[in-house]
């Protein structure tokens, strides 16, 4: 299942309209009718305001949706150093997230640092 389905479900089952949660999140109806239809995948922040007016942890949603990016992360530039300087304080769960992003961004993580970087921008979101 794709994120948007798992949002569209989310937003059927509270029996909201997109216009409603436009108006609440104030993210335009045709960008939120684009990623429930999968035409556009979120940035961090508009991920973020839907989590938080859905009120759902990052990592429930993404794993309600079928998001798992464990697969063939160990093959992505600076990932496994990355990791290893992380240690133990990643869980599965924002390992997952970060992949994500990755695949998702406009610019792909190429290096330790930059993993780093979506790291620190996600923190606040997953705590």
């Amino acid at each position: 299942m794709y994120l948007g389905t798992e949002l569209r479900r989310i937003r059927k089952r509270r029996k909201e309209t997109l216009a409603e949660v436009s108006k609440e999140t104030g993210i335009s109806v045709s960008f939120l009718s684009g990623i429930e239809r999968g035409q556009t995948n979120p940035s961090l922040d508009t991920l973020n305001r839907l989590v938080d007016y859905y009120q759902l942890p990052t990592s429930l949603l993404l794993a309600a949706s079928g998001m798992n990016g464990s697969q063939n992360s160990a093959n992505l530039p600076g990932y496994s150093d990355f990791v290893s300087q992380m240690g133990d304080k990643l869980s599965e769960n924002v390992k997952n997230l970060l992949v994500q992003v990755h695949y998702n961004a406009q610019k792909p993580a190429k290096t330790k640092e930059d993993w780093m970087r979506y790291y620190y921008l996600l923190e606040p979101i997953v705590g």
